[in-house]
């Protein structure tokens, strides 16, 4: 049934006013001198918009716009926890490092966009009406500071000043030697064809990137088959699975179990405990913000923004130092892969937050992209394409068969090298990277006491992927009584 409100006003107004203007059969010519003028119009429209709320969605817009240049989340407050952006660790969303870069990502290379910026500029002196191009040019260059993928937006316009350039150049030179005007034409094939030959080789060079790789999927495949043989079957209210943001879609799809965070919820104050969880190097640590998590309907932050900063920083360390009474949760499941430490760059910078200063810190991560070799007497690591030698903490080589640490002497301090023949990879880490869940968990004996005592191993899936299950801890009556003990 139709009702109506006042959101329906403007609407009936505009419908009245333009009724009473055409059953007219002459309106008075000031009137229509008035109504010739761009101004009247321009107001009519705004309070069109401002009465039936069209502008509303402008605030969310540019909040969004906004965060685009906050490594840090907004906060509620001086003293309230402070949440990292997540903006420059999206590779679509990091912005160019400079305007050659920025040049190449809108046309075929920095060359190629310097000349069609050049063509721009010389139709914009002939024809002003190419200033109303000046926004989707603007939007291109702003990818500097709004992230690459804002280049896309620049493409066709310096297509359209590549080509005005072309065009005057050929055209003067044909004029010059007494030629027709079939050579711009010509010209001007010569040159689209050419872009697209040199977009055709940097697409050849630029491999499909799959979303997980297929160990990482037959783990989950296989986790889901198993959960499905069980008792209980796959159950709407049944286990949670943890896994980096990034693979979150991924994996809802192929193990068809929920996880706190995915493509659509991956804000800095939403994947902290994840980013935590497998930052840390204390077991106990990352299956308690696990539990906490869950117990807060995996929100812990819509708790923590009612506390001062400080609070929340000492509810964190107090989840690594000594056990803390939670609700019980149903069970919650961790996932580790090997593509995590392709990202711990940025996993250990999330996971390192500090809420009150409001500063992270990235764990040393390199992947090794040239031939190398161990030099087992030395115990350092040489490239074969020259430079200086890498003294070297520990040596892994990891396989379905298992992981064998090479023998040789060890630095303290040094890098860690781990090398994973299955995916063909091989990655230098830091004390920080190396003693984190993400590795640990991934690489380490699920059996060591340590980890036995917070984490039982699901499915093994060495040396890609493994699947945990955080293990429930003392309940809360009981950890009363430890504690009076």
């Amino acid at each position: 049934m139709f009702s109506l409100g006042l959101a329906d006003l403007p609407g009936l107004m505009l419908t009245c006013g333009l009724a009473y203007v055409l059953s007219r059969p002459a309106p008075p010519r000031r009137l229509t001198s008035w109504f010739d003028k761009p101004w009247p119009w321009l107001v009519a429209i705004a309070l069109l918009a401002l009465a039936g709320g069209l502008l509303l969605p402008l605030g969310a817009f540019w909040a969004k716009a906004a965060s685009y240049f906050k490594p840090v989340a907004d906060i509620a407050a001086a003293s309230a926890p402070k949440y990292p952006g997540i903006t420059q660790s999206i590779r679509e969303a990091k912005n160019v490092a400079d305007v050659g870069m920025a040049l190449a990502g809108m046309a075929v290379s920095t060359t190629v966009g310097g000349i069609g910026v050049l063509g721009l500029l010389g139709l914009l002196a002939f024809r002003p009406a190419v200033l109303l191009l000046a926004p989707t040019a603007l939007l291109g260059f702003s990818s500097l500071v709004l992230g690459t993928r804002f280049t896309m937006f620049g493409g066709p316009v310096l297509a359209l000043g590549l080509g005005a350039a072309v065009h005057w150049a050929v055209k003067g030179a044909a004029l010059a030697l007494g030629r027709g005007a079939g050579a711009a034409r010509l010209a001007q094939i010569l040159v689209a064809g050419g872009c697209l030959l040199a977009y055709a080789g940097v697409y050849a060079v630029t491999p499909a990137t799959a979303v997980l790789s297929a160990g990482h999927a037959r783990a989950l495949i296989a986790y889901r088959e198993a959960e499905a043989s069980g008792p209980n079957g796959i159950r709407p209210n049944g286990p949670e699975l943890w896994t980096w943001w990034d693979f979150g879609y991924a994996t809802q799809y192929f193990a068809e179990r929920m996880t706190p965070c995915d493509g659509g919820r991956h804000a800095g104050r939403d994947i902290y405990a994840t980013a935590l969880a497998l930052t840390t190097d204390s077991y106990r640590q990352a299956a308690q913000i696990i539990r906490l998590s869950a117990s807060r309907g995996d929100d812990p932050a819509k708790v923590w923004d009612t506390m001062p900063a400080t609070a929340v920083r000492d509810e964190i360390r107090a989840l690594r130092e000594h056990d803390v009474a939670l609700p019980p949760v149903r069970p919650q499941h961790l996932v580790v892969a090997w593509e995590n430490l392709l990202l711990l760059h940025w996993i250990s910078y999330y996971g390192s937050w500090d809420v009150v200063t409001g500063q992270g810190r990235h764990a040393g991560v390199s992947v090794v992209r040239q031939a190398a070799s161990v030099d087992r007497e030395n115990g350092t690591l040489t490239r074969r394409g020259g430079g200086a030698s890498v003294p070297l903490a520990s040596a892994e080589i990891l396989s379905d068969k298992g992981g064998q640490r090479l023998d040789m002497p060890e630095h303290p301090g040094g890098l860690h090298l781990v090398v994973n023949a299955e995916a063909g990879q091989a990655v230098l880490l830091d004390d920080a990277a190396y003693g984190s869940m993400a590795v640990q968990l991934l690489i380490g004996d699920p059996a060591r006491p340590e980890a036995a005592r917070d984490f039982k191993l699901l499915h093994e899936g060495f040396p890609l992927v493994r699947i945990y299950e955080v293990l429930p801890g003392p309940s809360p009556a009981e950890q009363a009584k430890a504690e009076k003990q």
